[in-house]
């Protein structure tokens, strides 16, 4: 009896805190990154992508390269314009032009639904993690200003297997950092339990977001490696920043104020 009024209690008190169920507010962020998305899509700026080994405390810088974004026929294109913070030699620079102009064709030859894309980004929203994923709110804090409820996702035993390189959630137990107010998270982290593409158990991978400019972009995306039997592990972090609006046609439409 004790057991069920203390239940009973702690739900009414929950209730009357304001404190949201956590899957509904899983559903109201999906809806409002639905609608994010769409505005997101035409912003597009540099990307900087460094990889790193760790040791202990050591952590070396063994690659570094950097693209500018473009929209290509309708869809964003990455070309390198930099490898380890220095622009590209003469010969490097035709090479990456040749990719473009064979990207070019291909995307104006090649109906859209049979094009294939030609980059390597994983997507990891929060869409296919409602029903592969127990979700829980864990407490409300504040971040960057910004009021947020923390709630974590544990994937489900009978969770599908990813089935294409946007569903990374579907390899993961989740804990999301969500504004309170716009529904959009500000922060996710990732814990791999299940391995898909590069990414084994034990990996981590945390996104972290800009609003700057009105609307949600991403900053910065960490994929952690699990580490190895001596402890050491590799880190890739992807830092994304001057974003531009761009029209459909590639042209520049809106520039952020200085």
């Amino acid at each position: 009896m004790r057991i069920s009024i203390c239940l009973l209690s702690c739900a009414g008190l929950l209730a009357q805190s304001g404190v949201p169920d956590a899957k509904h507010l899983i559903e109201e962020s999906i809806q409002a990154e639905a609608a994010n998305q769409m505005a997101a899509a035409s912003w597009l700026g540099r990307e900087d992508i460094r990889h790193y080994t760790v040791a202990g405390r050591k952590k070396k810088l063994v690659g570094w390269q950097t693209y500018e974004s473009s929209i290509l026929e309708g869809r964003p294109y990455y070309r390198k314009i930099a490898i380890d913070g220095k622009p590209l030699s003469q010969r490097q620079a035709e090479g990456e032009n040749q990719r473009m102009d064979a990207e070019l064709q291909y995307r104006r030859i090649t109906p859209p639904k049979d094009q294939v894309a030609n980059d390597r980004r994983l997507g990891f929203g929060l869409k296919p993690t409602l029903l592969s994923h127990e979700w829980k709110m864990l407490r409300g804090e504040e971040v960057g200003g910004r009021k947020v409820w923390v709630v974590a996702g544990t994937l489900r035993p009978d969770a599908s297997a990813p089935a294409a390189r946007s569903d990374g959630g579907l390899s993961s137990d989740f804990l999301a950092w969500l504004d309170q107010q716009t529904k959009l998270t500000v922060r996710e982290e990732l814990t791999v339990r299940n391995a898909w593409m590069s990414l084994r158990p034990g990996g981590t991978v945390i996104l972290e977001f800009d609003f700057s400019h009105g609307l949600r972009l991403v900053s910065r995306i960490l994929l952690r490696g699990a580490p190895n039997e001596k402890g050491r592990f590799t880190e890739t972090e992807q830092l994304y920043s001057g974003y531009k609006k761009f029209g459909a046609v590639s042209q520049i439409i809106a520039e952020p104020q200085p």
